[in-house]
Formats: structure tokens, sequence, C-alpha cells
């Protein structure tokens, strides 16, 4: 087990800040620890990530309000990889196995059983700008965000959502809102073609619903 405890460092001096790029890699039971501030991304952390046919098991970033138990970036791609049992536990903590802030593409990809405490139990994005995350060929089980303020059992984005050819099965949300997957913006658009959504479950009460899908924009 691998792990990292970081107090008031500056972010450069952690954070790679050019293209960190892993292929074929295994990351397992890697913890970051970092309480100040809370950055998370336990196995990778940097301004942009490119990973393909990686696997990704059982990695925690456990600060209160960390992103990412496995990855958290600014842009980048997964492909072909496959994400179990990671987590990003805290209260305020979104993205149990990937969080990033700009344009992200995931394809060919397998979450399972990962989970947050606050939105996206697999995925979370979220930009300033109109970035797209974009997620094709990609399966989605058992993922969740564990806390009813949140939502978005397995994706969570303030930022455009495009879904092509995805699987989603038993994910669910404590709140109310999105089963499977949520966007929170009225300015972007949830757009899903030739995806499948199996028994997602939005557990908590509200006004509001989307056992499956939920947006405050257009779908």
């Amino acid at each position: 087990e691998n792990a990292v405890a970081l107090t008031r460092k500056p972010a450069a001096n952690y954070m790679a800040l050019g293209v960190i790029t892993v292929s074929d890699c295994a990351f397992e039971t890697n913890t970051a620890k970092a309480t100040s501030p809370a950055r998370g991304g336990s196995a990778i952390y940097g301004a942009q990530v490119v990973v393909s046919g990686s696997t990704f098991i059982g990695n925690r970033s456990t600060a209160a309000s960390a992103g990412g138990g496995a990855i958290r970036t600014t842009t980048g791609s997964i492909t072909n990889s496959v994400f179990i049992d990671n987590a990003a536990p805290g209260t305020n903590s979104s993205g149990g196995a990937v969080t990033a802030s700009g344009a992200f593409t995931i394809t060919g990809s397998t979450f399972i059983g990962n989970a947050s405490g606050s939105y996206g139990g697999a995925v979370v994005a979220a930009s300033a700008t109109s970035a797209v995350l974009t997620i094709t060929s990609s399966e989605f089980f058992g993922n969740r965000s564990t806390v009813a303020s949140a939502g978005g059992g397995a994706v969570w984005a303030d930022q455009a959502i495009t879904l092509d050819q995805d699987y989603f099965e038993a994910n669910t949300s404590a709140s109310q809102l999105a089963g499977a997957v949520g966007l929170n913006n009225i300015n972007y658009t949830l757009s899903v073609r030739r995806s499948e959504f199996v028994d997602n479950v939005a557990t908590g009460t509200g006004q509001d619903g989307g056992g499956a899908l939920w947006a405050t924009g257009p779908i």
C-alpha cells in the first residue's frame, strides 16, 4: 500500500503540470491523505492525464473534502481501463474513481463498485467553460453516491455530457437526484445515444427524481 500525506504545500509541488501518460499499468490500494489543501487523486494527480489499458483497484482519497478516489485532473482521457472499489468517502468529496475539471473522454472502460461521499459515485466533471465529458462504449455497475444532499450514482457533471453506447446497471444515489447520471447546469445538454440503463436507483425523497437520468438543462 502506498500513501501520501501532505499538508500546506503549494499545488505545483505535487501536481504534474504537464501530461501524465499511463499505459498497461496497475494501481492498487494507494491512499491520498492530503488535508490542506485536500486534493484527492490517490493514484494519479496531474493537469492532463492520459490513461490506457490500466486497472485501478481499491484506491482512496480520504480527506473530508477531496475529489477523485483514483485520478484527479483537469483534462485528458481514459481508454480500455478498469476501476473497481475506488473511493472518495469524505462528506464533501466527489468522484469515487475520477474527478476532472475540463474536457475529458472515457472510452471502452468499466467502473464497478466505486463510491463517493458527495457527487458522482464513479466520475465527476466540473468545468466553468463549455468543456464536454464524453463517455463511449463504457460500463458502470454498482457505483454509488452516498450522501442525501448530492447525486449521480455513477456520473455527475456541471458541464455538457455526451453518452454513446454505454451501459449503466444498479448504480445508486442516496438523494433523489440521478441514480445513474446527473447534469447540474441549465446551459448545457445531456446527450444520450444507443445506451442502456437497468435497475439504477435514486433512493432519496423530494420533489425531483430521475432513477436513471437527471438534468437541469436539455436532455
